[in-house]
C-alpha cells in the first residue's frame, strides 16, 4: 500500500507501508556466504622449522558442493586466521617464535612452503608471534575492496588473478624450535565470499 506523506518543506512524497525497502539489499541472484574450517596443526620438523600456507579459496568450505550448484561467480570478502597455543608455556621445549604474512600472488595451484625469514618478513602485514604466548592470535588478511568476481571453479586458479577471486594465501615460518613436536598452533580458518549468478 502507498501512502503520501508531506516533508519540511511542503513537498510530498510516496513511500511504501509494510514490506521492506530493497535498495540497499543486495539483488535477489546474490548472496553472502560465511565459513569456517580448521587448518592442519602448526608441526615443527625434524630441523625445527615450521612453515606453511593457508589459502581463502571458496572450495576450501565444507559447503562447497552446495554453493557451486546454487552460483557461478565469487570474490573474496575478508579472510582471518586464529592461532591458538597447543604447548603449555611450562613444557620443557624449545620456544621460539614464528613470522606471519600474506601473499597476494599465491594460489592453491601454484604456491610454495617458505624455506627462510626473510619470504615472509617482506609480505603485505607481516608480523611476528611468539609461541609463549598464552592466548589465540588473530591474523586479517588485507584483501582488496576493488576484487573482481571469478568463475566458483577458479577462485584460485594457476594463474595469480590478485584483482578477482579469493587471491592469496597467508604464508608463516619459524625456525629455532624443538624437532618433531606436533601442534605448536591450532589453526581455524574464517572467510565470508561475495557469492553470484544462479547456476
Amino acid at each position: 500500500m502507498d501512502v503520501k506523506t508531506r516533508t519540511k518543506n511542503g513537498q510530498r512524497r510516496r513511500s511504501q507501508r509494510g514490506g521492506v525497502a530493497f535498495r540497499n539489499i543486495i539483488p535477489l541472484n546474490e548472496t553472502i556466504i560465511r565459513g569456517g574450517w580448521t587448518g592442519a596443526a602448526l608441526i615443527s620438523s625434524t630441523s625445527g622449522t615450521i612453515s606453511a600456507t593457508y589459502s581463502p579459496s571458496i572450495q576450501n568450505s565444507a559447503e562447497y558442493s552446495t554453493i557451486s550448484s546454487l552460483f557461478t561467480e565469487v570474490r573474496l570478502v575478508s579472510f582471518r586466521m586464529t592461532l591458538t597455543p597447543l604447548v603449555p608455556y611450562d613444557t620443557v621445549i624449545t620456544q621460539s617464535r614464528m613470522w606471519v604474512g600474506y601473499n597476494m600472488s599465491f594460489t592453491d595451484a601454484t604456491h610454495t612452503n617458505p624455506t627462510s625469514m626473510a619470504q615472509v618478513t617482506n609480505l603485505t602485514n607481516s608480523r611476528v608471534i611468539n609461541s609463549q604466548k598464552a592466548t589465540p592470535t588473530l591474523f586479517t588478511a588485507p584483501v582488496p575492496r576493488s576484487l573482481e568476481f571469478s568463475l566458483m571453479a577458479q577462485d584460485s586458479p594457476t594463474l595469480a588473478t590478485p584483482y578477482a577471486g579469493s587471491p592469496g594465501m597467508f604464508v608463516l615460518w619459524g625456525d629455532g624450535f624443538s624437532a618433531s613436536v606436533v601442534g605448536f598452533w591450532r589453526v581455524d580458518l574464517l572467510a565470508i565470499w561475495h557469492c553470484r549468478g544462479r547456476a
